[in-house]
């Protein structure tokens, strides 16, 4: 019920401005902006590797072996 709600508001504020100053022009380019933030947060990300725990008090291997030389 509350999303239905909240559909509504938002056409009919989107029909307001369609009639306001600046009409067509302003929603087309609030909808080409929400369209790149849609693209922006949907783009794969590089994820770093997973720590061991030993890796996240600095202790891995590598580092112990080369405090040991």
């Amino acid at each position: 019920m509350r999303s239905l709600l909240l559909l509504l508001v938002h056409a009919v504020t989107t029909f307001a401005r369609l009639f306001g100053p600046g009409g067509l022009r302003s929603v087309v380019a609030e909808n080409l902006l929400l369209k790149q933030q849609l693209l922006v947060l949907n783009r794969a990300r590089c994820r770093s590797p997973g720590l061991l725990p030993m890796d996240r008090l600095g202790l891995s291997k590598n580092e112990i072996g080369h405090q040991a030389l």
